[in-house]
């Protein structure tokens, strides 16, 4: 019989399909700091981003499955990037790395299962939809400290975009570029996967946190249409 009604997704597949639950629900250690980064420009204060330890964390499972086959949960935890557990469905851990799955049969029935992981020390928002922005719109952002959004548009020629008073500035596109600047992977590439790191200069965006003394006011000037936001909003 199972005691437990708590389960978990990865990547958006329940862990019921492969005939695991829970015991308790997540929680990872407290990533430690490493260091704080200041970033200042001309024309801005500056502001702090966070660096933390991952943390590892060991989540215990079970179940009452006769024919259990470990093998099943092993090809479920294969590649995955995202855990989300059913007490706290809004939420996300994002996984660098599942360190092993070490199963023991406790009688009755009952096999328990640790899957250990080693995850980011920032918790996600599950709602994380693409936002559509103009040229001086201020994006709000919850969280606990500042988020390393994914910026798309379509560009050509040099274009400059600023947020919260910091410039990054892109040179030299092909007409009708499909750029995608990821701020959590500091990294931008075109369409094709191309990366053009040697065609920027300045500071990857940053967004700060709603009700801070930035006001996340994004502005750009060049040929740019068609500017999308996740927001990758966390908290530690």
């Amino acid at each position: 019989m199972v005691k437990s009604p708590d389960y978990f997704w990865l990547d958006g597949v329940s862990s019921q399909t492969v005939g695991i639950w829970t015991d308790t629900p997540i929680m990872p250690a407290y990533g430690q700091r490493k260091y704080i980064q200041y970033d200042v420009s001309d024309e801005s204060d500056g502001y702090a981003d966070d660096y933390r330890e991952d943390v590892e964390y060991t989540l215990t499972c079970y179940t009452f499955e006769r024919d259990f086959d470990p093998r099943a949960v092993y090809a479920f935890l294969d590649g995955k990037k995202r855990l989300v557990e059913s007490i706290r469905p809004d939420i996300e851990y994002r996984i660098k790395k599942v360190l092993g799955v070490v199963p023991s049969y406790e009688g009755k029935g009952k096999t328990t299962l640790k899957i250990g992981f080693v995850m980011s020390p920032y918790k996600y928002a599950v709602n994380n939809p693409e936002v559509a922005v103009r040229s001086g719109a201020t994006i709000d952002c919850e969280g606990s400290v500042f988020a390393k959004p994914i910026i798309k548009f379509k560009a050509t020629g040099t274009v400059n975009i600023i947020t919260n008073g910091q410039s990054f500035r892109i040179y030299d596109l092909p007409a009708d570029t499909q750029v995608t600047i990821d701020s959590q992977k500091e990294i931008v590439y075109d369409q094709d996967g191309n990366v053009l790191l040697n065609k920027t200069e300045g500071y990857l965006p940053l967004l700060a946190v709603t009700n801070s003394e930035q006001s996340n006011i994004i502005t750009w000037s060049g040929n740019l249409s068609g500017m999308k936001i996740i927001k990758n909003e966390r908290w530690v």
